[in-house]
């Protein structure tokens, strides 16, 4: 009609459905072969968990963890100044085991910065009793702790709208 009136071809094209926003399409890449993500490892013999960031797969990255968790690296670990693997140090101080198995995935970020800026808030989240880091990560600012309570799945949107916030703040 439109077509016949007015020389306007009609083209129907699909939408997004309800089903496209529920289901995830396409193939999903298993946990251990994520890429550019912020995990926590936790302990299995007391509260504390590890959070860190890798550009890496997680398989790799835990695997260079587990490795640094060996016997022969535990004076090397113990002595050292830096103390850039806090997982392993914790070990070979306590004689904890750390639960590799249930390593999981708190985000995904491909910008190295907002990366490093989630990681730093994650690590922050934790009560300081509950940390195995050795280092804070990227530094957070103390007037943004009050407003770290707003990462309670009741306040996402808070929680995205103080992210996008910092990030426009820190030209990132």
């Amino acid at each position: 009609m439109l077509e016949e009136e007015f020389g306007i071809t009609v083209i129907f094209k699909k939408t997004q459905t309800l089903g496209d926003i529920l289901l995830k399409k396409g193939r999903s890449i298993e946990k251990q072969h994520r890429k550019n993500i912020i995990y926590s490892i936790p302990c299995k013999d007391c509260p504390k968990k590890y959070v860190g960031q890798t550009t890496g797969t997680l398989r790799k990255r835990c695997k260079e963890h587990e490795n640094w968790c060996k016997k022969k690296y535990k004076s090397k670990i113990l002595k050292s100044t830096k103390k850039n693997d806090g997982i392993a140090f914790h070990h070979h101080q306590t004689g904890h085991t750390i639960n590799f198995a249930n390593t999981k995935i708190l985000g995904e970020e491909e910008n190295y910065w907002r990366r490093l800026i989630t990681e730093g808030l994650e690590i922050k989240k934790l009560p300081i009793t509950k940390r195995a880091n050795m280092q804070s990560g990227y530094e957070i600012d103390p007037c943004w702790d009050n407003m770290l309570k707003y990462r309670e799945p009741e306040h996402q949107g808070r929680y995205m709208l103080l992210f996008s916030s910092y990030m426009m703040l820190n030209n990132r």
